[in-house]
């Protein structure tokens, strides 16, 4: 599978191969770390009074709403080397994790929307 980057008028642009292809084990793993470390903050706001009616259900909306976004990502790509289609320069994002209709990223230098297709 490859990588396209496209600008929003829609030219794309083949950017490299796909790095790994998560399996469901490793997935899960992810999902696990993201969700402890919300459920964590979860136990720290427990005993604040009167915030903790707030940041309680806050907090654990936030772990599900992070569990799913984590499960649902299937690939991860680095895009280290690859450039911005819009302003030529290097996009600096390192590993980044998308599900298989890909994603959007900004470019750091030029705030470009960038459009990461999977396919």
């Amino acid at each position: 599978m490859r990588v396209y980057l496209s600008k929003l008028n829609g030219d794309r642009t083949a950017a490299q191969e796909i790095v790994a292809e998560l399996s469901n084990r490793q997935r899960l793993v992810r999902v696990v770390r993201g969700g402890a470390a919300t459920a964590l903050m979860t136990l720290f706001v427990l005993p604040i009074p009167g915030l903790h009616f707030v940041l309680v259900p806050l907090f654990l909306l936030a772990t599900v709403w992070i569990a799913v976004k984590r499960w649902r990502s299937n690939f991860v790509v680095q895009l280290d080397a690859v450039l911005c289609p819009e302003c030529g320069q290097e996009l600096k994002c390192g590993a980044v994790y998308f599900g298989r209709d890909g994603g959007v990223i900004y470019c750091g230098q030029c705030r470009a929307r960038v459009v990461v297709a999977i396919g």
